[in-house]
């Protein structure tokens, strides 16, 4: 049989806590925030955010050197692996993806990679849905092959108060020309699962209509699908997160898994305060 791992990236808005649980390993980015560099997992999203409130200057986000990730692919080794699927988000939002490819080859792994073309836990979960097929004891071309015809099935949807984080950070996408930049429209922004880029789903004005428009958009990707994973997610937001559980319960209990966060602070420092997403995954 297989002796298969499974990795990814803290973008994908895992930490140790939901790594451990599904038997995932997890390699972190880093905070530079205000010249002071910090691995991601090792910073609480609460205390981030207050800090984030009174910066001077935004922070910025970096992947794991070449070295952090050879000594990530030794540990595997050793811990008795000889296949390797890594699990990421989208190129075009990280370079950890290109950086996984360019050491594709370690001796000793045999190493796929798959770029989700997605963000946060709607590539999160598709690292959690592979831990699930090894468990189910699937060989690993099975389980690449099954990854990458399903992660097109994962997609994100969130909504945030400003683009100013996601201008400063260079991650903008199809998101700036879509979109007037008046305080009482509202965008509802989701990962082109092509491209792997933001675009605009929806604009609405008002926050009343905001969410109402943005619960819509969930049911309607739900409706009709038997089997699938949810996940809830805010910045900082936690009257929004609160008022998502409430008019999804019954999509919550009808989901095969369900996952609920603050996003990691890689996340956030490109979106800012006051965000609130919602993941879905169609797995059957």
């Amino acid at each position: 049989m297989d002796k298969i791992a499974i990795l990814t990236d803290t973008g994908a808005d895992m930490d140790r806590s939901l790594s451990e649980k599904f038997g995932i390993y997890l390699i972190s980015f880093y905070m530079n925030i205000e010249g002071n560099f910090t691995k991601e997992i090792d910073i609480k999203p609460d205390e981030f955010y207050k800090e984030l409130k009174t910066m001077e200057k935004f922070p910025k986000t970096s992947i794991p050197s070449p070295g952090e990730l050879m000594d990530m692919f030794e540990k595997i080794k050793k811990d008795g692996y000889d296949k390797l699927l890594i699990v990421t988000i989208s190129n075009k939002l990280s370079g950890f993806n290109n950086l996984c490819n360019s050491l594709k080859d370690y001796d000793g792994l045999d190493i796929k990679i798959v770029d989700t073309k997605n963000i946060a836990l709607a590539a999160g979960m598709v690292a959690i849905y592979a831990s699930e097929l090894v468990k189910q004891g699937l060989n690993f071309d099975k389980i690449y092959e099954k990854i990458e015809k399903l992660k097109k099935k994962s997609q994100v949807f969130f909504t945030i108060d400003t683009l100013k984080y996601l201008k400063a950070g260079g991650r903008i996408g199809r998101v700036s020309g879509s979109i007037a930049e008046i305080l009482s429209i509202k965008p509802i922004i989701s990962c082109d699962t092509e491209e792997g880029v933001y675009y605009v789903v929806k604009k609405c004005r008002g926050e009343k209509k905001l969410m109402k428009s943005f619960i819509e958009t969930v049911k309607e990707k739900i409706e009709g699908t038997k089997k699938y994973y949810l996940a809830i997610s805010h910045g900082d937001n936690h009257e929004g997160f609160q008022k998502l559980q409430e008019e999804l319960k019954d999509e919550i209990n009808n989901a095969e898994k369900f996952f609920h966060s603050q996003i990691n602070p890689t996340l956030a420092a490109n979106t800012g305060p006051g965000l609130i997403g919602v993941g879905v995954f169609e797995i059957d």
